[in-house]
């Protein structure tokens, strides 16, 4: 009796599952967005196993393989409009050395000679772009001639210190223990008696 009241109220009853527009898009989205996931995941567990050495210290950094056109390309394949994204943090400029170029964005431009070799070396052995303020030695300094006077009275002013009050310098070194004088002088040296 209960059961007829039941089917008659129509609980079960199945329900119309007809899919509109917008579900299929939410559900199309959804399943790429799984097999992106099951991707990069395999990648991932891929990529650990790689079982390499460390690179020592002394060779040239890996350059990463991202670049902003890549990164427009995929979130362009994911569905993400990418319009109007030139002025982004992400398009700013990164240093190619082995071209001599600065890649602003997807264009190339040729890179400004660095003064200081310093500087330059720095670039050459990490692969990035210098952010550092500038040495104190060019500090409040106008030019290259008076960098050159100013180095030069520095050293002026050192030598008059080591001169005037005595100070040690690097050539003034001495080994103090070698033959301590109250060991080694007299002529007591042959035999028992060398000491009293």
């Amino acid at each position: 009796r209960e059961e007829g009241l039941r089917e008659e109220s129509g609980i079960y009853t199945v329900p119309d599952m007809t899919m509109d527009e917008t579900l299929k898009e939410i559900r199309e989205m959804a399943k790429q967005i799984r097999g992106k996931r099951f991707e990069l995941r395999d990648e991932k567990r891929l990529s650990s196993r790689k079982n390499k050495p460390i690179i020592p210290r002394n060779k040239q950094p890996k350059v990463r393989d991202r670049s902003v056109q890549k990164l427009v390309s995929t979130m362009e394949g994911l569905g993400v409009d990418m319009s109007g994204s030139e002025n982004a943090n992400f398009t700013k400029s990164v240093v190619d050395l082995r071209r001599g170029q600065v890649a602003v964005g997807s264009k190339k431009v040729p890179m400004q000679p660095l003064l200081d070799k310093e500087s330059s070396a720095v670039v050459r052995k990490t692969g990035l772009p210098l952010k550092r303020a500038p040495s104190r030695d060019t500090l409040g300094i106008k030019n290259l001639a008076i960098r050159k006077k100013a180095q030069i009275m520095a050293k002026r002013d050192i030598a008059k210190k080591v001169t005037s009050r005595g100070l040690k310098g690097e050539a003034d070194r001495f080994i103090g223990t070698k033959m301590p004088k109250h060991l080694f002088s007299g002529k007591r040296g042959n035999g028992k008696t060398d000491r009293r």
